[in-house]
């Protein structure tokens, strides 16, 4: 088989899902909230007190700070579970019985992640072109201020993000929540390292240094006045909120630094290793192999046994009972479905975390605690497409209806929330602190219409799993107002309460019309 028509394959599988659609609406929608006007409240990247006029190389490198940021994380967990994939639609088979090399292989993976990260960012980096001209405030447009930070900062650790997407996909031990766990904290380290390691370009994967030295280079040679130590040692990169009326400076871009260069060779060089490392894991589906293997061969000998046990001809008649409407049964079906899926070691941080929200004092660490909210993503991720992901649609909804069942899961993931929540909720009751009591009930239930309505919308956990993370971190930890879902801001309660309305409403009418669907082709 061709590498070019494995990696062929794995690309058009990505574009073609509706997840890439939502993805890339996101990407348009993120690239206009980073260049904000001076008509709204805040600014995203801030530097001395200042920011850039918005030309093509203060944005080009705007595009590549953001993509850092954001696409780093989010590509991550969209495209870590291609080979899990193969393996669970049996593909595994096929190409363990090719004359593939798991060197090929894992080549053709990693590649074809690397093409759909540089697909995410196109779109996002062409929002940023077009924004540019929607703004203003500078007409020129120059392609190099554009072209330049993507080829010298991005690219390279694309490379090593789509290298890490199938590293973390052979290892067994990473391939679910702790996986999701290790990776988030590589992320935090990597931020922490481009930030404050300005002078080991070496520890500056995603480029940050590099784009904040450069433009505090240029504007203090634009402006003597500026004091360089204060301008660099003041960098804000986020949701700055009041900051509309700030002064702006003119920054031509980057500057062709060698030694730079060669270190994102360097990191060239470890994104081959990384794919080395992949190729030497990657057990080639025998496991799969072996164990299909010894149950057909099982199976053949039950087979063979029961033939020579019974000879009876037996009447059968086609079932005409009626599907179940126990919608309790139902519920509980669910818990014990997702429960299977928490580890006992999950379990118990998860009991450490409810206590830790009864124990605390109320203060900042309360915010980090959320993010114990972390280990039931993969649990709320699955909640509505687990059947799709299985292959069971025909066997269970032969038995229910599509709308039960759906309704079920939502109230089975609503049970596993508020329990989780308990502390916290128990907490703030207890000091009557009732409008944060409150945020967190909306806050979980927001939560779990946004599993189910993705999962019904893409059939896939992936999209959840990258939006939720990015949520969580962003909005309850980072304490970004819009993203905050558990914000004790009446506001904000209400506003996350109707949307969890309204996106309950999207993912039950999704539903309803597969219900339907289903219904007509089954009495034609």
């Amino acid at each position: 088989m061709n590498t070019w028509i494995m990696v062929k394959t794995g690309l058009i599988k990505q574009v073609r899902s509706y997840r890439f659609l939502v993805v890339l609406a996101i990407a348009i929608g993120v690239a206009y909230f980073c260049v904000p006007t001076s008509r709204d409240n805040y600014n995203v990247f801030v530097i001395g007190g200042m920011r850039g006029v918005y030309n093509s190389a203060y944005l080009g490198v705007l595009a590549s700070a953001g993509s850092a940021v954001i696409l780093f994380l989010a590509g991550f967990y969209l495209l870590r579970s291609q080979i899990t994939e193969d393996r669970e639609l049996k593909i595994g088979q096929i190409i363990a019985s090719k004359s593939i090399s798991k060197q090929r292989y894992v080549f053709s993976k990693v590649i074809s992640n690397f093409l759909v990260l540089i697909l995410m960012e196109s779109v996002f980096l062409i929002s940023i072109m077009v924004i540019q001209f929607i703004r203003g405030e500078d007409m020129y447009f120059s392609l190099m201020g554009y072209i330049w930070p993507l080829l010298e900062i991005t690219l390279p650790f694309l490379l090593v993000l789509a290298s890490l997407t199938v590293l973390f996909d052979t290892i067994p031990f990473l391939r679910g929540i702790i996986g999701n766990i290790v990776f988030f904290t590589l992320w935090n380290i990597l931020v922490i390292l481009s930030y404050e390691y300005t002078h080991r370009p070496m520890l500056d994967l995603l480029g940050i240094s590099r784009i904040t030295t450069a433009i505090t280079q240029g504007a203090v040679s634009a402006n003597p006045d500026i004091d360089a130590n204060k301008f660099l040692n003041d960098v804000n990169f986020g949701l700055n909120i009041g900051t509309n009326e700030l002064p702006a400076f003119v920054w031509n871009g980057l500057e062709i630094i060698p030694s730079f260069v060669v270190t994102r060779i360097i990191w060239i060089g470890i994104a081959v290793g990384i794919i080395l490392l992949s190729s030497l894991a990657f057990d080639r589906f025998r496991k799969n192999a072996a164990a299909d293997t010894s149950s057909r061969i099982k199976q053949r000998g039950e087979n063979k046994t029961a033939d020579k046990t019974f000879n009876l001809t037996l009447p059968l008649s086609p079932i005409t009972g009626a599907r179940s409407k126990n919608l309790w049964l139902l519920v509980k079906s669910e818990l014990r479905v997702m429960r299977s899926e928490l580890s006992y070691g999950q379990i118990g941080l998860l009991a450490i975390g409810i206590a830790l929200h009864v124990i605390l004092p109320s203060g900042s660490m309360m915010k980090w605690l959320s993010l114990f909210l972390m280990l039931l993503t993969n649990v709320w991720a699955g909640m509505s497409c687990r059947d799709n992901q299985y292959r069971t649609q025909a066997m269970v909804y032969s038995r229910c209806d599509m709308r039960d069942k759906w309704i079920a899961a939502g109230a089975a993931g609503l049970i596993i929330a508020f329990t989780v929540s308990s502390g916290a909720i128990l907490r703030f009751a207890l000091s009557g602190a009732w409008l944060q009591a409150v945020s967190w009930v909306v806050g979980m239930y927001f939560v779990v219409s946004l599993a189910m309505t993705l999962g019904t919308l893409t059939g896939s956990r992936r999209l959840f799993e990258a939006l939720f993370i990015i949520w969580l971190y962003l909005g309850p930890v980072q304490e970004v107002p819009a993203l905050n879902f558990l914000s004790n801001e009446a506001v904000t309660v209400v506003l996350y309460g109707l949307m969890g309305v309204i996106l309950t409403g999207m993912g039950f009418f999704m539903v309803t019309l597969k219900e339907k669907r289903v219904s007509n082709r089954n009495n034609r």
